[in-house]
């Protein structure tokens, strides 16, 4: 297994600019060929994928950046954190790294960004996988809408780190779960992931509501269908109003899917961008 220390020091970084400073965004960009955009969720970061990149970069270009407040992208407490914000830096990151148009996968709120770049930037995609995303008005869950309470700012970090994986992964053990949260084991760590959470809404994807139903982009519903937060029947409905989609569920797999079938999930997405599905 790829610890997050080894993962750590495969990444590079990027400083890309919002209208009031400058933002380091670290990302891990690895193989050739078409190139494909992981985006991760909360509370996890890059190395969500770490199982998933080494099986596309066979025959992918693979970009997997920590988004801009998670990981060991900037943690300082004066930027916008909102998927809508999450959206505009993957552009800038795009652009930073001459690509014109790429596949784009989203994972939980990576998802939501995803779900907003394909309305605002439908002219840089391939194609869109969506993974167990959040979407309409289902999130955030209970345990995130706690975290983003002020009360955990003046907490131990090893309590706030408790909560946040007692919530998150209950059935999961050992390493993986260990290097999930090795970003967020500091102060500045621990306040981000509380400005994180805090920095959800369902705002951003209330207001693309109708506008799903214009895209035009071939879309993989890709489910984990064991997901007691964003359960199946968003990849329905989600299937029900983007045109050119298709849903896979599957089984044994949590909301966690990247984790717990990180082969048959590989093998779904080479399937689909490679137009063999």
């Amino acid at each position: 297994m790829v610890t997050a220390e080894a993962f750590r020091e495969r990444q590079k970084t990027a400083v890309l600019q919002t209208k009031y400073q400058s933002i380091d965004l670290a990302y891990i960009d690895e193989g050739e060929g078409p190139p494909i955009i992981l985006l991760h969720g909360i509370p996890t970061w890059s190395y969500l994928f770490h199982q998933v990149i080494p099986h596309l970069r066979k025959h992918y270009r693979v970009i997997a950046p920590d988004l801009a407040g998670y990981g060991y992208s900037d943690h300082r407490d004066c930027f916008d954190r909102s998927i809508r914000m999450q959206a505009e830096l993957i552009v800038q990151l795009m652009d930073h790294l001459s690509i014109e148009r790429a596949t784009l996968l989203g994972h939980d709120i990576g998802g939501g960004a995803a779900l907003v770049f394909a309305v605002d930037h439908e002219n840089r995609l391939e194609k869109l996988i969506l993974s167990n995303i959040v979407a309409y008005h289902t999130w955030p869950n209970a345990g995130m809408i706690e975290l983003a309470n002020p009360f955990w700012v003046d907490k131990p970090v090893d309590e706030v780190l408790g909560f946040v994986r007692g919530n998150n992964f209950p059935d999961h053990d050992g390493a993986t779960i260990d290097g999930i949260f090795a970003p967020y084991t500091d102060e500045l760590g621990k306040i981000s992931l509380i400005r994180n959470a805090s920095g959800l809404s369902t705002n951003h994807t209330m207001e693309i509501r109708d506008q799903v139903r214009d895209i035009q982009t071939p879309t993989l519903l890709l489910w984990g269908e064991d997901d007691p937060w964003q359960e199946p029947w968003i990849a329905e409905q989600l299937e029900r109003e983007i045109p050119h989609s298709r849903r896979v569920l599957l089984d044994n797999a949590s909301h966690w899917a990247p984790l717990d079938r990180p082969t048959d999930f590989s093998m779904e997405i080479h399937e689909f961008v490679s137009g063999n599905s």
